[in-house]
């Protein structure tokens, strides 16, 4: 956002020249958080954890029918 406010700045990003030399003040740059707990993690992953079990059960009944049906004699 430093770099769009200057009118000096080409806004060619990567290039030194092109870029801002307009210091930046730290309390303007966003701190990020991230929480990488493990009950975070696993609350995110159990929906899909749930659906990869529905289609086990259900490979498995299939499974299981055709193998039923089957005759041997």
């Amino acid at each position: 956002m430093e770099d769009a406010a200057d009118p000096q700045s080409y806004h060619l990003l990567g290039i030194a020249e092109g870029m801002s030399h307009k210091a930046v003040a730290p309390e303007s740059v966003p701190v990020f958080k991230e929480d990488l707990t493990a009950a975070t993690t696993i609350a995110a992953a159990l929906p899909d954890l749930l659906v990869l079990a529905l289609f086990a059960i259900v490979a498995f009944m299939a499974a299981h029918l055709a193998f039923a049906r089957l005759d041997l004699a």
